[in-house]
């Protein structure tokens, strides 16, 4: 049935006069499927639900890469008031925001990011304000995308094997990935931990940076091996499917969440 619609729809609607209307189909149906659905995105909803598991765990550790200036770690800490959570920002200026504005939360704060391997390399931000939430390892978000004047600083960057050697962390209940383009590199630097199946759930933002790293959801698929992907939706989650290529390859704001098998999904129900 489905088949015949769309075999209709694209018989007599494929046409340039109804470019706004499949325009504005498209944009809702992709808004429906987490696409772009800031700031209803689900992050307090997925929150809430990983307190409901963190209730039951002794000692619930969270990484929070690419903290920015504290707003995401202001909410671990509102809804994990017993979590270990340590926040990571590799940008000099926004890390001292960061210090500023959680104190007294009891965090353990780095300035220092992650990525496949222990780096320094270039981070890339407006000229003004040079401490922005879009600051990335990727030139070409400025010069292609936003066409933004930018400055750039030289920054520390480690693997979060190395990190978790070096702290004495076993396990990562959940590992919050928000670096711009990043992200599939922070991933590759946690391989000993996934493959110990030490990392339990994992979110990660997936959007036009990934444009300038050349990022494909396949390549999460692939580092992400022994998890289940979901987008996620403002109260629930939508599981993805690595065939399904138009679906997944939509480069635009979406979050993304990979829960390993053995954590229970019945926490995430509604």
């Amino acid at each position: 049935m489905m088949g015949k619609i769309l075999a209709l729809w694209g018989r007599f609607f494929a046409h340039a006069r109804f470019a706004k209307l499949n325009g504005l189909l498209f944009q809702l149906g992709a808004r429906g499927l987490g696409i772009h659905n800031y700031p209803v995105s689900g992050e307090e909803w997925l929150v809430d639900r990983l307190a409901t598991i963190a209730s039951g765990v002794n000692r619930f550790v969270i990484f929070d890469v690419g903290a920015n200036r504290g707003a995401y770690a202001a909410l671990l800490r509102r809804s994990f008031p017993n979590a270990v959570i340590h926040s990571f920002e590799p940008h000099p200026r926004t890390f001292e925001t960061l210090k500023a504005g959680t104190a007294g939360l009891n965090l353990n704060l780095h300035n220092f990011g992650f990525s496949h391997q222990a780096e320094e390399l270039d981070l890339h931000d407006y000229a003004s304000p040079t401490d922005s939430e879009h600051a990335s390892l990727y030139s070409g978000v400025f010069q292609s995308l936003t066409q933004m004047p930018y400055v750039s600083v030289r920054v520390a960057l480690k693997t979060i094997d190395q990190f978790c050697a070096e702290a004495n962390i076993a396990h990562i209940d959940f590992l919050k990935i928000d670096i711009e383009g990043h992200e599939i590199h922070c991933l590759r630097g946690a391989k000993d931990m996934i493959a110990a199946g030490q990392i339990g759930v994992v979110q990660f933002e997936f959007n036009k940076m990934n444009v300038c790293s050349r990022t494909f959801m396949a390549d999460f698929f692939e580092v992400l091996k022994g998890f289940q992907l979901y987008r996620l939706l403002p109260t629930s989650l939508l599981p993805l499917r690595e065939s399904d290529i138009l679906k997944t390859n939509l480069f635009e704001y979406q979050n993304v969440v990979a829960i390993r098998q053995g954590v229970s999904f019945a926490h995430f129900a509604q």
